[in-house]
Order: structure tokens, then sequence, then C-alpha cells
């Protein structure tokens, strides 16, 4: 009786030892399921922050591109004014120079035909003057009809001369700039 005592204590010791074992391995294994489980939803977690931190910085790198290219756009479309402007005002100062050589032009024509019109006035004051004085001799009167054409055909000579100097310099003779000083007198000198 006390051996099957014993022995009985002695199985319940062996399951209570097995029992205890069992119980040891489970809460190793749900330990170590548990570790393994934080362990990827960890992992997890750190993937995700990485792929917002990645998308930040690439919408932060997208905002900086956009803006640099903004502002190099605007650049280039600054300076694509800049030179259509400079275009523009160089086109503007030609037409300046073309509308005052133009009015010069005029301006000259006008006095030449003042000129030539108190010329043939005098002319024909002159002959009337001496027709009333005197009898006049044929001599001096062809001589005076062909000075007056000679001075006629002088003053054209001198139109185109001056006509010319305007076309080719840009200013009629007596404005004196550097590109024309030794040019008027001889250009001016009538041409036969």
């Amino acid at each position: 009786q006390i051996q099957s005592w014993v022995r009985g204590r002695l199985a319940v010791m062996k399951v209570r030892k097995i029992q205890w074992a069992r119980l040891k391995l489970q809460c190793f294994g749900r330990t170590c399921l548990a570790r393994q489980d934080y362990l990827q939803r960890k992992f997890i977690l750190a993937l995700l922050r990485t792929a917002d931190k990645e998308k930040t910085k690439r919408v932060a790198a997208r905002v900086i591109q956009d803006k640099a290219r903004n502002f190099l756009d605007e650049r280039k479309r600054e300076q694509a004014a800049r030179v259509i402007q400079r275009f523009f005002l160089q086109v503007k100062k030609e037409v300046d120079q073309m509308v005052k050589a133009t009015k010069k032009r005029k301006s000259w024509r006008k006095k030449l035909k003042k000129s030539r019109n108190e010329k043939v006035e005098d002319a024909l004051l002159e002959d009337a003057w001496e027709s009333s004085i005197g009898p006049s001799t044929t001599a001096s009167v062809t001589s005076r009809k062909l000075t007056t054409s000679v001075s006629h055909d002088e003053s054209f000579a001198n139109n185109e001369n001056i006509r010319y100097n305007i076309a080719r310099t840009g200013s009629a003779p007596g404005n004196y700039s550097k590109s024309n000083r030794g040019h008027d007198i001889a250009d001016l000198k009538p041409r036969l």
C-alpha cells in the first residue's frame, strides 16, 4: 500500500511535470509568435513610414522642381520680352530717323522751290525792267535767255545733288555732322 501510494505520488508528480513543461512550451511558443507578430507589424509600420517619407520627399521635390521650372520659364519669358522690346525700340528709332529725314527733305524742297521761284521772278522782273528802260539788242536778250536757262539747269543739278546727298547721308547740306563734313561742298558743285 505504501508502494502504491508512492507510485501514485510519482505518477502525479510526473503528470504535473509534463503539464508544467507543456505550459512552459506553450508560453514560449506564444511569446515567440507574439514577438514575430510584433516585429512584422513594426517592419510594416517602418515600411509605411519610409514610403510616406519618400512620398513627401517626392512631393517636395516635385514642388521644388515646379518652382524652379516656373522660375526658369519666367526668366526665359522676360529675356524674350527684352529682346522683343529691344527690337521694337530699334525699329522705332529707325522710323523716327526716317521721319526726320523726310521732314528735312520736305523743308529743303520747299526752300529750293522758293529760291527757284525767286530766281525766276527776279529774271522776269529784270527782263521787264530792261525792256521798259529802252530798246535792247538781240544779243543781250539772247545772252540773258542763255544765262537764265543755264542758271535753271544749274539749279536743277543742285537740286539733284542735294537729293542724292540727303538720300546718301540722311541730312541736308548745312547740317554738318561727322559723316558729311567734307562732302557737302564737293557734291553741290553742278555736274555739266
